[in-house]
């Protein structure tokens, strides 16, 4: 889940006071008709957190680690025949040497890790025009 997404469910849920989730929570004296207190809190928090995180490179180990998540990629050589964009991870097909990754129903590239800063580099989102996010 994005955590855009999650901001959102969360609002969702904000609103559904009295519900089994706020028996006791020690918070409900705080709730009104805004919602739930503790979920109106991690939203503002998350919202922070969103727009506080950089858009740099990211990690190589990062980028090992994440599950089936949008990434751009940028390349800086010719590869595949592929062009800078953003790409899905696929865990499932990806290994310790090389990063699976592709559209929906369309072909899969298998992008070797051994080139990463070199031929290509994986961003969250994707890097601002005019302004130069690499390492």
């Amino acid at each position: 889940m994005k955590d855009m997404d999650l901001i959102q469910a969360l609002r969702r849920m904000a609103t559904e006071t009295g519900s089994l989730h706020c028996l006791g929570c020690g918070y409900e004296h705080r709730c009104g008709l805004n919602g739930c207190a503790i979920i109106r809190q991690a939203v503002e928090r998350l919202k922070a957190l969103t727009a506080q995180t950089p858009n740099g490179p990211l990690p190589l180990e990062q980028l090992r680690e994440m599950g089936k998540d949008w990434v751009w990629i940028d390349l800086l050589a010719p590869l595949y025949g592929m062009v800078s964009g953003y790409y899905i991870k696929h865990p499932r097909f990806s290994d310790v040497d090389k990063f699976c990754c592709g559209y929906p129903g369309i072909v899969i590239r298998r992008i070797p890790y051994s080139g990463y800063g070199d031929t290509w580099i994986a961003y969250r989102r994707k890097p601002e025009e005019g302004k130069e996010n690499r390492a």
